[in-house]
């Protein structure tokens, strides 16, 4: 019987093909920003299992671009918050706020350049 395995190198080739294919058939392509956030969570994670604190950048980063409108959103909304909450509700978060400040301002501190990062760039501003 005459053997039809394939060499390394076509089945390489075939492989990328087929995955060229579905990248085109699924539109892939059109969520670079998403998939680029998603790459940066993982490796943000796996980072942090060697190192908190770059981890906690990566993630920090992943959360201001991910998450800006609805971080401006809840701080616009925080007064409004303290008025209708009672005093252990906002003690809470506020305890909460701090605690990750202390805990991971590497995180914070990444999150927050990126969100004004984000809110100079005109077409993405989240600010609007």
């Amino acid at each position: 019987m005459p053997q039809t395995d394939k060499g390394f190198t076509e089945s390489f080739k075939e492989t990328v093909t087929t995955l060229k294919k579905k990248v085109q058939e699924e539109r892939l392509m059109d969520k670079k920003p998403d998939l680029v956030a998603l790459i940066l969570l993982l490796l943000g994670i796996i980072v942090a299992f060697f190192n908190v604190q770059w981890g906690a950048i990566l993630v920090g980063v992943v959360v201001g671009i991910t998450f800006s409108q609805q971080i401006i959103d809840f701080f616009k909304g925080l007064s409004g918050f303290v008025k209708r909450g009672g005093l252990k509700e906002t003690l809470i978060i506020a305890g909460i706020l701090i605690f990750l400040i202390i805990a991971l301002p590497a995180g914070v501190i990444a999150a927050l350049v990126t969100l004004l990062i984000r809110a100079m760039l005109p077409e993405s501003n989240p600010l609007q």
